[in-house]
């Protein structure tokens, strides 16, 4: 007996609907044989007549019953044998004038049922469907993403073409910048003698630091003049002779604070500043 293989008597008079049930039974791997049949009693006057094994049909007739007994043979038979009945869905009946035949022969003649079949193909292009389905989804998926960093490309590439356009801008004017500079230190440098700048500011130090000590030397001459003792007139009192009196002797001037004058001259194009301290001393 093959375990795999399920077998299903089917009379007439049951209340589910067959073609639900098969339908169950095709989405699985089990190997099936239904048979259908209206059974009757094993002392009926069917009993006596030989078995008629048939396709399934899509009208019903007024076929003779089959007893008990005789189905129980046909199922013994269809164990003994499932290759010949596997997959197939046959009506048993009975007739009084069909011949006797085994039961593997008449199980041999009927085709294989062709629910499975259909239901695989079905299955399969679902199946293909949904990967179908799926495939396009990923597709788009893709699409969208690649769309996305091809657009997050664009800004960095406009960001990095603005960033190098200030770039540009800046360098070129910081060059103009530069020449500009450049430019107006060789005009001053054009008329600019070192030998004669070095002369002039030798001969500027020179003047500043005679200025300088003059300036020092008549402070110094007026802090010494303060430092002097005040002298004053003696008057003689008329005796008895008068005597010419002496006029009275101005007292010296104090000596002038001495004035200075301060003289700022620029040089080179404002580059030097010179200052002359002018000091009179009397």
């Amino acid at each position: 007996m093959d375990s795999n293989h399920s077998l299903t008597t089917c009379s007439h008079n049951l209340s589910f609907t067959v073609p639900e049930f098969l339908q169950k039974v095709v989405e699985t791997d089990v190997r099936y044989t239904l048979i259908k049949t209206s059974l009757t009693e094993d002392f009926s006057p069917e009993s006596s007549y030989n078995l008629v094994v048939s396709a399934e049909r899509s009208t019903e007739t007024d076929d003779y019953k089959v007893a008990k007994s005789q189905i129980a043979l046909v199922v013994a038979n269809v164990f003994s044998d499932t290759s010949a009945a596997e997959n197939k869905v046959v009506e048993v009946f009975t007739s009084p004038s069909a011949p006797s035949r085994p039961v593997n022969e008449l199980f041999s003649a009927i085709p294989e049922d062709g629910r499975r079949k259909v239901y695989s193909e079905a299955f399969a292009k679902a199946k293909a469907e949904e990967e179908a389905r799926i495939a396009v989804e990923k597709a788009s998926e893709a699409a969208k993403n690649l769309e996305e960093e091809a657009k997050k490309l664009s800004e960095q590439e406009a960001k990095a073409a603005s960033l190098a356009e200030d770039a540009q801008e800046k360098a070129e004017a910081a060059g103009a910048s530069v020449e500009s500079f450049m430019s107006k230190a060789k005009e001053i440098g054009s008329g600019l003698s070192w030998e004669k700048l070095s002369s002039q500011i030798s001969t500027a130090v020179q003047t500043t630091s005679e200025r300088t000590k003059v300036q020092i030397a008549t402070v110094r001459g007026q802090a010494k003049a303060r430092s002097l003792p005040g002298q004053k007139a003696v008057i003689k009192r008329p005796g008895p002779k008068l005597r010419p009196v002496k006029p009275k002797e101005e007292p010296k001037p104090k000596a002038k604070e001495t004035e200075s004058k301060t003289e700022v001259r620029k040089m080179f194009g404002g580059l030097f500043q010179q200052e002359t301290i002018y000091i009179d001393d009397d």
